[in-house]
């Protein structure tokens, strides 16, 4: 019935108006929220705004006639350096940090009633600023640009960027698919992506400015270029491979992973979370 998201991980279904419509829950447009499958229409619309951000363990719904019941989570997580020294605590939800290339910075997303937001603050916590509704930011090698992805009420994602020197912001994609998540070449000249054009999601590149895209293979998730720009790594088929920016020379580098896994680059290659570990 839905297959156009990759990524999605439906938690649990119902049936609503006596049986003409489905309802389920799921992380289609980044946090878990429910939606609805009307056959007649042959549409996939939002029921409710994000309910769930992080769930702290599988969940599922109950369902009456139209009396939808299911749990909610409230959590606080925090922002802290290696050393266990504070950067950003608040009652709020902050996770996704990134940093800015000069090491001072410190960009992140923030849930808060049921929306993501951008922030930024010094990496010792102190100036702490609103940026922009969206999450998954990354600093630009310029280090005063960041892109991130923003979900409209329909689920598409599309990904933007801001100057936060002027606080402009423009979007960098606006097609019906979906593009997520973000990340920028060591140069600042493009982006690597996941988009699902015409299919599943497949890695693809873009101009940072904007322009004409470039789908670099058939299938994958949560691309990362490499440090010196030559290689990109991406989950795909329960393993991560990387591949060249030109898409040439795919390797698999790790199997095993049923879920759809981001790695990122260390000194040493790429590392990943994977069960609670690195």
């Amino acid at each position: 019935l839905v297959s156009d998201r990759a990524a999605e991980d439906p938690a649990d279904v119902g049936w609503i108006v006596e049986g003409h419509q489905l309802v389920y829950l799921t992380n289609r447009a980044g946090a878990y929220s429910l939606w609805r499958i009307d056959f007649a229409e042959s549409t996939i619309l939002p029921v409710t705004q994000p309910l769930v951000s992080v769930p702290l363990a599988r969940i599922g719904m109950g369902v009456w006639k139209d009396r939808i019941v299911l749990p909610r989570h409230f959590v606080d997580s925090n922002i802290v350096l290696s050393d266990g020294t504070p950067v950003v605590g608040t009652e709020k939800l902050e996770f996704e940090p990134a940093v800015s290339p000069d090491g001072k910075l410190l960009a992140y997303t923030v849930a808060e009633d049921n929306r993501f937001e951008i922030w930024t603050a010094g990496i010792d916590g102190a100036d702490p600023k609103f940026r922009a509704l969206g999450r998954e930011p990354r600093f630009s090698e310029n280090g005063y640009q960041i892109v991130y992805s923003h979900s409209d009420l329909k689920g598409n994602d599309d990904i933007w960027k801001i100057d936060i020197r002027n606080g402009s912001a423009d979007r960098v994609t606006a097609a019906d698919e979906i593009d997520v998540p973000p990340h920028p070449s060591p140069d600042g000249r493009f982006m690597a992506l996941s988009a699902a054009r015409g299919g599943a999601l497949s890695v693809w590149t873009v101009p940072t400015d904007g322009g004409k895209r470039l789908r670099i293979n058939e299938g994958g998730y949560a691309p990362r270029y490499s440090p010196d720009g030559k290689s990109i790594v991406f989950w795909d088929h329960q393993a991560l491979w990387t591949i060249a920016p030109n898409g040439k020379n795919p390797r698999q580098i790790y199997s095993g992973l049923p879920e759809p896994t981001r790695a990122v680059w260390s000194g040493k290659g790429p590392a990943f979370f994977f069960n609670g570990e690195i």
